[in-house]
């Protein structure tokens, strides 16, 4: 992928605040920004403090195995992972830097080549509520965004795969692949290649905030082997789901995702 494509990403989810205050210093300190470096995986630029000329903070930006990667020596990328002297500089990189790419006339689609090129990622993995899908994307502020979007639609599943496509733009569509794996690992890939451990692509998060919003929080416990569990929860009855009484019992999910007896038999 190119630089340019990648900064353009970058740009789409960095918060409104980062956006307006990274335009701020773009547009009244762009003749102070500096290239300090430049190799064909690494830009290194110098950025004007937005309250004065003197001081400068350093934003590196460098690709590796196909992931945008950055950083800032300001204090507030130290606590967010994030800053707008990073927004200026990706502003001064495609204005000034990177040239716009021909768009290609074959769209991505979802075939056996591109799935080979993607990256296959399995995380633990509990379930697909609201806090845990914020902890697989660094830019969690706008997990909102990814609900009821109407670009990801799920297409097939086969038993624990579930297989999702995601038109972007006319000639940009992606595949996504989600397995769950019992008991508790998912694993997943995006024809978009971008997705990572930690941060997941937008596309891979409105799969699975749909998911969520269609089939509940906790979609994926119908795969897994609750048996040992609910003998557990019918031993005080004197019974195992072996014994016939125990179909007389059901049994769903707490809060937690626990399973938990939800009607016992009136006898």
């Amino acid at each position: 992928m190119e630089l340019f494509e990648f900064l353009k990403q970058y740009l789409e989810y960095v918060t409104s605040r980062d956006e307006e205050r990274g335009q701020k210093i773009f547009d009244t300190k762009k003749a102070g920004i500096k290239i300090l470096e430049k190799t064909s995986d690494y830009i290194s630029l110098a950025i004007p403090s937005e309250k004065n000329n003197r001081t400068y903070y350093n934003v590196d930006f460098y690709t590796e195995d196909n992931y945008l990667n950055y950083d800032c020596d300001c204090p507030a990328f130290d606590n967010y992972d994030d800053c707008k002297h990073c927004v200026a500089a990706a502003l001064f990189l495609l204005e000034e830097v990177c040239p716009a790419p021909v768009m290609n006339s074959n769209r991505t689609n979802g075939d056996d080549a591109n799935f080979a090129a993607s990256k296959e990622i399995i995380i633990p993995f509990t379930s697909i509520s609201y806090p845990q899908l914020s902890m697989l994307s660094r830019k969690f502020y706008k997990i909102n965004n990814y609900s009821n979007d109407y670009r990801s639609r799920l297409l097939k599943t086969e038993g624990t795969t579930l297989l999702f496509h995601y038109i972007e733009s006319v000639k940009k569509e992606f595949d996504q692949v989600i397995t769950f794996i019992p008991p508790r690992l998912l694993k997943v890939e995006c024809t978009c290649g971008n997705a990572k451990k930690n941060d997941f692509c937008i596309h891979l998060m409105a799969a699975l905030s749909n998911l969520r919003i269609k089939y509940g929080d906790f979609y994926f416990n119908q795969f897994i082997d609750y048996t040992h569990d609910k003998n557990i929860l019918l031993n005080p009855y004197h019974l195992t789901v072996e014994d016939e009484e125990a179909k007389d019992f059901q049994f769903g999910f707490n809060s937690n995702g626990d399973i938990a007896i939800t009607k016992t038999p009136s006898y």
